[in-house]
C-alpha cells in the first residue's frame, strides 16, 4: 500500500472513550462559549462541502483547532499543545511520539455517524500541503472505511494509521453505530521551517 501506513496498534484510548460517554453533550455542533471549554475543545458540524454539495453525518470536536478561521495557520492554533484537553493528552503524547511529530495542527475527534459517507474529494490546499495526517480510532465497527487513492481499509480501534489526504479520497460508515476517531495534523518540516 502506497497510500496508508499503520504505525502502531493496541493504543489505550480508553480515557477517551469514558469522557466522550460520560459527556454527550459536547457533541453539539455548536461553538461552545469560553465558560463551557472546560473540557478544552470546540465543535463543528455540517458546514463540510464536497463539489458544491454539503455533506451531512458527520462532526468535529476539535480539541486544538486554528487561532483564525480566515487564514489557517496550522501553526498558530488554540490551546497551545501544552494545555490540550487532560482528558486526551495521554492518548495524544502516545501518538505524536509514534509519529516523530515535532509540530502539530489542529487535533480532533470526528464521528462519522451510522450510515454516513464523505464521498470522494481532495482537501484544499490550506489542509493538505503543510500537514501529515494521522488517524487513530476511538469507536468503530468493521463496516467503516477509509479510502485514498484507489486503496481501502479499515481502521481498527486503537490502531494509529497515516494515509494520504493530499490524495483523493472518501470514507464511510456503513454499519448501525456511530464511528469517532482522533485526527492529528502533524506539520512537515520542510514546511514548517519555511
Amino acid at each position: 500500500m502506497t497510500h496508508f501506513e499503520r504505525i502502531a496498534e493496541g493504543i489505550d484510548t480508553s480515557a477517551i472513550r469514558a469522557v466522550l460517554a460520560d459527556h454527550p453533550d459536547l457533541w453539539t455542533g455548536k461553538p461552545l462559549p469560553l465558560a463551557a471549554r472546560h473540557i478544552e475543545c470546540n465543535t463543528r458540524r455540517g458546514d463540510l462541502s464536497v463539489d458544491g454539495k454539503t455533506i451531512s453525518g458527520w462532526e468535529g470536536l476539535f480539541l486544538r483547532w486554528p487561532a483564525t478561521s480566515a487564514d489557517i495557520d496550522h501553526r498558530a492554533c488554540e490551546p497551545a499543545i501544552e494545555a490540550i484537553a487532560l482528558w486526551a493528552r495521554e492518548t495524544l503524547c502516545t501518538a505524536l511520539r509514534l509519529t516523530g511529530a515535532r509540530q502539530v495542527g489542529c487535533v480532533a475527534l470526528f464521528s462519522l455517524k451510522a450510515s454516513a459517507c464523505i464521498p470522494e474529494h481532495a482537501d484544499a490546499e490550506v489542509y493538505r500541503d503543510p500537514v501529515s495526517r494521522w488517524h487513530l480510532p476511538i469507536i468503530t465497527n468493521p463496516s467503516c472505511w477509509i479510502e485514498s487513492g484507489g486503496e481501502r481499509v479499515h481502521m481498527a480501534a486503537g490502531d494509529l494509521w497515516w494515509f494520504d489526504h493530499a490524495a483523493r479520497h472518501s470514507c464511510g460508515n456503513d454499519g448501525t453505530s456511530d464511528r469517532v476517531h482522533l485526527i492529528i495534523d502533524v506539520i512537515s518540516e520542510l514546511r514548517s521551517a519555511a
